[in-house]
């Protein structure tokens, strides 16, 4: 008897401390479970401030040209929406409105941030670094370049006596609203540099 009251009483400790285990771990899910939930409770109370913050933040990029102080003539001003904000033609109104040289036209990328803390992301910074190294350039590119072969073609001839200036082509076919294809012929062994 008393070997089966020794083996009832191990059974009954090892159950005990398996019990012990079991509603320990279960336990810690129910906490864990529940710190979930109120994270997520809290994150669903910071949204609607967060979405009515980011909310403002567009508008007010948007908004931004015409407020006071801004630095840039707003009618220079493009906006695009991405990883910059906007590009300015800066002084592009003023040549306009024969106020300004056309030397003194600057592009420039601008991102406008509205947050107190709002500070530009890797994209943003790869893009200025770009900028600052002058890896920039202008570039047409012809989305039907088929069409052009149809275009009428005007043929200008350059020559030493007669010099065309900077632009002449894109000149022309901007005066011919486009219609055209224009090519400068220069005369045999006469370069660009030479005849301009």
């Amino acid at each position: 008897m008393d070997l089966a009251v020794v083996v009832l009483a191990v059974a009954l400790v090892v159950l005990g401390a398996a019990f012990i285990l079991v509603v320990s771990y279960l336990l810690k899910r129910i906490d864990a479970a529940e710190e979930r939930v109120q994270d997520a409770e809290e994150r669903a109370d910071r949204a609607p401030k967060l979405s009515r913050a980011v909310n403002m933040g567009k508008i007010g990029e948007q908004f931004a040209p015409l407020m006071p102080g801004f630095p840039y003539d707003f009618k220079d001003v493009q906006w695009v929406g991405g990883k910059v904000d906007a590009i300015v033609w800066n002084g592009l109104e003023a040549v306009k409105s024969g106020q300004g040289s056309p030397d003194d036209i600057e592009v420039v990328l601008l991102e406008v941030k509205t947050g107190k803390y709002a500070r530009l992301d890797d994209h943003q910074r790869l893009i200025r670094a770009a900028v600052d190294a002058g890896r920039t350039c202008f570039e047409v590119y012809r989305l039907r370049p088929e069409l052009e072969a149809t275009l009428p073609r005007i043929e200008v001839i350059a020559s030493p006596e007669y010099i065309l200036p900077d632009g002449y082509a894109e000149h022309v076919a901007e005066a011919h609203n486009r219609n055209v294809s224009v090519t400068v012929i220069w005369p045999e062994g006469a370069s660009r540099e030479e005849a301009a």
